[in-house]
């Protein structure tokens, strides 16, 4: 699963708008949907993201294994 993918899907679980995700992440939804659209976050707000959601940057799916 993608990082787009997995982020959609936490988001949709906890019932977080774009808007509301954004404010509690201190971001704009701007960059909440491009997020959602394939763009990866930087760090910081990769770890935010895992902090707010209770899971880990592996679980964000933003880590692939290497063939």
């Amino acid at each position: 699963m993608t990082f787009s993918e997995k982020l959609s899907e936490l988001q949709r679980e906890s019932g977080l708008t774009d808007e509301e995700l954004a404010r509690a992440l201190k971001v704009t939804v701007i960059t909440v949907r491009r997020w959602k659209g394939g763009k990866l976050p930087n760090v910081p707000n990769a770890v935010a993201l895992a902090e707010h959601f209770g899971v880990s940057l592996n679980a964000l799916g933003l880590f692939e294994e290497q063939k």
